[in-house]
């Protein structure tokens, strides 16, 4: 069994969460708001006068807890819970609704009572957890959702779409690979595999799911911001990863420099990458675990992200709309003059929450 010190390939330092911070923007920016699920309205409502909060939301994996702060300060009246196995998030300065925890629910249960929350997230974990371990949060994300509660889970597909010929050595095959071999993750999921595990082994219902593509390297900012993320992701790889990728690519090769070739490679190609957000609810009578996929998937079509709308501080900015069209003919003349009043928020975001 792979320890817990050594199941994670990425450094745990101001650098990496610098880097899932800016992620986070550009996540937020893609999907056009913090939240896919049809939740939002539940989030606003006023407690009742015996309650200090009206709901509860729990974000597993919460990384350096960017969205749980957020969040937490866009909506006073729900207390939102963050769980890590490494201690990234902060611990002083933070909104009052806004509660960390360190604790390995990878080994272990949720540290939460049945029923608990109305709404559990789940973002960028698939990556570094095995299947087993991917069905065991599955579990453990509906026992603690209430009746009729919704879990989300956002991610990619690790892959490189349109990529060149070294991108497609590289970073679509040997280091999925790689990290399969030496740490027994998940070696890549599709989106519509996620939406298919959340209904049979989760037995979540009203599975849904959204499905955008983002630029690498073109597109505008959001392309550029993007493929630097990317950049800085694989720099950090641990460094018996890379090992193990020069061996396969011949001991006498600076496996960083071709990494950032690869990188480079997704520019010129026009290359892109699919994130998704597949979310469903707990059904509010407790079922057995469904053998069959019986539950209706309403999916989106795939868009560009790049030609999508800057998140606003509207009442809506942190839900999307999912049954509302939208002319991306008309968004592409004013998005370049959107763009950088949305990455100086980014900016002003995070200086804001320096622990």
């Amino acid at each position: 069994m792979i320890s817990p010190v050594n199941r994670f390939y990425l450094p745990c330092d101001d650098e990496e969460a610098d880097r899932m911070v800016i992620l986070h923007f550009c996540i937020k920016y893609g999907f056009n708001g913090n939240i896919v699920a049809p939740v939002i309205q539940s989030l606003r409502v006023k407690p009742n006068q015996n309650d200090e909060y009206s709901a509860r939301v729990l974000d597993v994996g919460c990384g350096p807890g960017t969205w749980i702060l957020e969040m937490a300060s866009e909506f006073p009246f729900t207390e939102f819970h963050g769980i890590d196995i490494r201690t990234m998030f902060p611990t002083t300065i933070k909104p009052s609704n806004a509660k960390f925890t360190q604790h390995d629910f990878l080994q272990s249960t949720l540290p939460y009572e049945d029923n608990s929350f109305e709404f559990v997230r789940m973002r960028l974990m698939l990556v570094f957890i095995t299947e087993s371990q991917f069905f065991h949060l599955l579990s453990e994300i509906r026992r603690v959702l209430k009746p009729d509660g919704y879990f989300e889970i956002l991610d990619c597909e690790y892959q490189i779409h349109r990529p060149g010929i070294l991108c497609e050595k590289i970073l679509n095959r040997q280091l999925p690979q790689s990290l399969h071999n030496k740490l027994g993750t998940i070696e890549h999921m599709p989106s519509h595999h996620v939406s298919t595990a959340l209904t049979l082994h989760g037995g979540f219902v009203n599975v849904h799911q959204r499905r955008i593509h983002i630029p690498v390297g073109w597109g505008g900012q959001l392309g550029e911001v993007h493929a630097q993320n990317l950049m800085s992701y694989l720099l950090s790889i641990r460094p018996d990863i890379k090992q193990y990728l020069s061996m396969l690519n011949g001991s006498d090769i600076n496996i960083d420099e071709l990494l950032m070739e690869a990188v480079k490679e997704c520019t010129v190609r026009q290359s892109h990458v699919y994130w998704f957000a597949c979310y469903g609810q707990k059904p509010a009578v407790n079922n057995l675990i469904p053998t069959i996929l019986n539950t209706p998937m309403a999916t989106t079509p795939t868009v560009a992200a790049a030609n999508m709308l800057t998140p606003t501080s509207s009442p809506n900015s942190s839900c999307i709309n999912l049954e509302k069209s939208t002319d991306i003919s008309s968004i592409v003349a004013t998005t370049a003059t959107t763009t950088s009043t949305c990455w100086d928020s980014i900016y002003d975001f995070v200086d804001g929450y320096v622990d």
